[in-house]
């Protein structure tokens, strides 16, 4: 659609902009940035800088947060047509010699031949990354993700409970 033209811009870090505007705090942000949000949410100052609402679009094209999550906690999948079995292993640590002692948990979900999953197509590692860093996944559609704060007063009016 047109002509392309390459421009050099000079870029800063969101924080940096933040700061420079006397904010730290944002009601809400959409990010769809063509597939580089991992590397931007990964490195996000998430302990500076609060975000009540985030529009995010992901598709399943990089394993960042899926890698990012098998380096601490080791996933294996396996799927059919009517089954899900998802296993994780998580390690504690000991503070005496010898092994760690290892708990294992399994989420078993089977799907009718006519039902169809609800959470084909999303992305269950960056599901779990906002969840971890206080979110609520309100929507979602064909790759475009909503997350409110769990504590804020919009999830408390609007998030399922």
């Amino acid at each position: 659609m047109g002509t392309q033209h390459r421009q050099v811009v000079q870029c800063f870090p969101l924080l940096s902009f933040l700061l420079a505007v006397n904010t730290t705090a944002l009601q809400y942000v959409s990010l769809d940035v063509e597939g580089a949000e991992a590397d931007i949410l990964i490195n996000f100052p998430w302990e500076e800088v609060d975000v009540t609402v985030w529009t995010i679009e992901h598709r399943i094209n990089t394993d960042k947060f899926k890698n990012m999550y098998e380096q601490v906690l080791p996933t294996r999948g396996i799927k059919s047509s009517d089954e899900e079995v998802l296993n994780t292993s998580f390690k504690t640590s000991s503070t005496g010699s010898g092994s760690a002692p290892v708990k294992t948990m399994t989420k078993v979900v089977y799907y009718a031949a006519a039902q169809r999953d609800p959470n084909q197509g999303k992305d269950p590692y960056f599901t779990r990354f906002m969840q971890e860093r206080g979110y609520v996944l309100y929507d979602y559609w064909d790759g475009d993700y909503t997350f409110i704060k769990r504590n804020s007063s919009i999830c408390q009016r609007h998030c399922p409970a």
